[in-house]
C-alpha cells in the first residue's frame, strides 16, 4: 500500500485536495497501486466530497463514486484510530476496520470526522520533524557505538540499547533495518554485508564505500532481494538520489555540476571574501572545526570524487569506477587567484562534474574551476552544497541546502529509514525505485582527450616579445586566445600575465604548458573555466 500526503497550511484554496485525488486514483486504476489516502481534516473535507455523496457537500457535485456518507461507520476513520490509540487496543491490522473502500483492493480513504483532539494531535505529527515522526513508527532496537560510558547530549536515550559490539546489531534477528554510519572501508563493508546476509535492508552515508566497494555490496543486496538506500552519501541534507530515481526518472540527464564539499567550499569562499591565501584560511577552518586535522581528503578532493562518482552511476545507470575519475585539489589556489577571476567575471569553485556525451561515454572528474558569477553555483558560498543537473525534457535544476553537519545528515538518514519501513511488510517487496539499477560499466573519456576553457596565470621575464612567444606556442598547439592580458611587474623584473583560452583539447594544453615553462616562464596556476 503506498501512502500519498499532501500538507497545506495555507487557508485558501490551492487545488490540492483535487491533485491529489485525482493523482491516487490514477496511481489505483492505472499502476496497479494499493492507495490509502489519509484526511486529517474535519468533516467539510474535499476529500469526503470526492468520493462519497454527502447532504451537507452534495451542492459541491464531486461525489463521483456515488456512495452515500450515511452508511459511513459512525466511528470509522482517524477518530475511532484515536480512540482505539488511546486504550492501547490498536494494531496494525485493524487498520483497515477504519477506512472506507473507493476499490475493492485498490483505494481506500481514511477520513477525518470531527476536529477534535485528536486530529490536531495526528495534523502536528504530521508537520513534525522526520526524526520524531520516525520514533514513531520504527522501533530502535540496538546502537553499536565505540564507548558505552561517553557521555551524549540526547535527551531520553536508553543507554540499555548501547552495545560495543557492531555485531550484536547486524546478528540480532529482531533488527530490520541497519544503518551503517562508522564510514571507512573495514569494518563497514563487513558489518555490511553480514547485515544483508542475515536478511537486512541497510542505509548508509558511507561515501567512500559506496564508490569503492559499491559494487560487490549492491550484487550482495541483489542476492538477497535487499535494498541499500544513501541519501545522506551524496549532499548531507540534500535530497538528490531518490529525486533522481523517480521524479526525474523521466528525464534523460547528461551533466551535473556540484558543489559536494562544504570543507573546500569554506575555504575557497574565505579566500574570496577575505583575499586571503590557502594556508592562513585552512588554519581557521580548522580551529573552527570545519576542516580535520588531516584534510587530505577534503582538499585534495577524494571526498567529492566518491561522491560524484556515486551520483553519476545513479544519474547515467552506468557503473563509474572511481579510479576512472580525473581528480585534482585547492591546495595550489592562490589569492592572486581568486582576485584575477573575480575581475574577470567569475568565482573559483571546487566542482564534482559528469557528462554523458551522445556516444554513451562519460566524464567524471573534480577540479578547480572558474564558474560565471551569473551561474547559480557561483553564490553557493561557506559550507553550503548544491547539485545542478541538465537532461530533457527538465532542463537545468539545482538542489541546494546544508551539505554536512549531524542534523542534515540525520535528517537523510531517516528518511532512507522510513521510505524503506513503509514498504517492509509489502507481500511484493521490493519497491524498484530503491533497487541499484546500474549493473554495468560506463565507457569513460580520458581526461586528455577532454575539451575545456582554461584560465593561466603565468610569471614571465618582462621582456620584449614574451606575450608574442606564449601566443606562438598556444597557436603552434592549436589553442585558440580569448584574451591574454600582463597585469603587473614585480620588483625582480617578471610580470604576470594572465590568459584565458577558447575550447581546446586537454592533451594539446598540457603540451603548450611544458613548451612555456621550458621557454624560461613559470606557469602558477592552470585552472578549467566553466562552459
Amino acid at each position: 500500500m503506498s501512502v500519498i500526503t499532501f500538507v497545506n497550511n495555507r487557508k485558501e484554496e490551492t487545488g490540492k485536495t483535487l491533485s491529489l485525488v485525482a493523482i491516487a486514483t490514477n496511481m489505483a486504476i492505472e499502476n496497479n497501486e494499493k492507495i490509502l489516502i489519509i484526511s486529517t481534516t474535519n468533516k467539510e473535507s474535499k476529500i469526503k466530497s470526492c468520493f462519497f455523496e454527502d447532504t451537507e457537500v452534495k451542492k459541491m457535485r464531486l461525489g463521483i463514486f456515488g456512495q452515500n456518507m450515511s452508511a459511513l461507520d459512525t466511528e470509522a476513520g482517524i477518530d475511532g484510530l484515536a480512540k482505539m490509540l488511546r486504550s492501547n487496543k490498536l494494531n496494525p491490522d485493524m487498520i483497515t476496520n477504519y477506512t472506507k473502500v473507493v476499490f475493492k483492493d485498490r483505494l481506500e480513504v481514511l477520513l477525518g470526522k470531527n476536529k477534535s483532539e485528536s486530529n490536531q494531535n495526528i495534523e502536528e505529527k504530521v508537520q513534525s520533524s522526520p526524526i520524531e515522526i520516525a520514533d514513531e513508527y520504527v522501533e530502535i532496537v540496538k546502537i553499536a557505538v565505540k564507548n558505552i560510558n561517553k557521555p551524549r547530549n540526547i535527551e531520553g536515550l536508553d543507554t540499555s540499547l548501547l552495545t560495543a559490539d557492531p555485531y550484536e546489531v547486524v546478528n540480532n534477528p529482531e533488527i530490520d533495518i541497519v544503518a551503517e554510519l562508522v564510514g571507512g572501508l573495514e569494518p563497514a563493508f563487513d558489518l555490511i554485508a553480514k547485515a544483508i546476509e542475515n536478511g537486512k535492508h541497510i542505509v548508509t552515508a558511507n561515501k567512500e564505500l559506496l564508490a569503492k566497494r559499491g559494487e560487490e555490496l549492491f550484487r550482495i543486496a541483489e542476492k538477497y532481494n535487499k535494498v541499500i538506500l544513501y541519501e545522506a552519501a551524496i549532499a548531507g541534507g540534500i535530497p538528490i538520489i531518490m529525486p533522481i530515481k523517480t521524479i526525474l526518472a523521466g528525464n534523460k540527464i547528461n551533466h551535473i555540476e556540484a558543489i559536494v564539499n562544504g570543507t573546500t567550499n569554506y575555504i575557497l569562499t574565505k579566500m574570496d571574501v577575505d583575499g586571503a591565501q590557502y594556508s592562513d584560511v585552512l588554519k581557521e577552518a580548522q580551529k573552527l572545526g570545519y576542516a580535520e586535522a588531516d584534510p587530505t581528503g577534503d582538499v585534495e578532493g577524494f571526498d567529492a570524487a566518491y561522491k560524484i562518482a556515486t551520483l553519476a552511476s545513479i544519474t547515467f545507470k552506468k557503473r563509474i569506477k572511481i579510479e576512472n575519475v580525473y581528480r585534482e585539489g585547492i591546495t595550489k589556489i592562490r589569492a592572486e587567484d581568486m582576485k584575477a577571476a573575480n575581475d574577470l567575471g567569475y568565482k573559483i569553485k571546487l566542482i564534482a562534474s559528469a557528462h554523458l556525451d551522445d556516444r554513451g561515454q562519460a566524464d567524471v572528474r573534480v577540479h578547480p574551476m572558474l564558474v560565471s558569477k551569473k551561474s547559480t553555483l557561483a553564490h553557493i558560498d561557506y559550507v553550503t552544497n548544491a547539485v545542478s543537473l541538465s537532461g530533457y525534457p527538465v532542463g537545468r535544476i539545482t538542489l541546494s541546502g546544508p551539505g554536512a553537519g549531524e542534523f542534515p545528515t540525520a535528517s537523510s538518514v531517516v528518511g532512507d529509514i522510513l521510505a524503506i519501513a513503509a514498504e517492509i511488510n509489502t507481500s511484493d517487496y521490493i519497491l524498484p525505485m530503491m533497487r541499484c539499477r546500474h549493473s554495468e560499466n560506463a565507457v569513460m573519456t580520458d581526461i586528455s582527450e577532454t575539451t575545456n576553457k582554461y584560465y593561466i596565470s603565468i610569471n614571465a621575464r618582462n621582456n620584449k616579445g614574451v606575450i608574442g612567444k606564449i601566443g606562438t606556442i598556444c597557436a603552434d598547439n592549436d589553442i585558440s586566445l580569448a584574451s591574454i592580458v600582463q597585469r603587473c611587474v614585480s620588483d625582480d623584473n617578471t610580470a604576470d600575465i594572465t590568459v584565458i583560452t577558447e575550447l581546446v583539447k586537454e592533451k594539446n594544453m598540457q603540451n603548450a604548458i611544458k613548451l612555456i615553462e621550458q621557454d624560461g616562464n613559470k606557469v602558477n596556476s592552470l585552472i578549467r573555466v566553466q562552459v
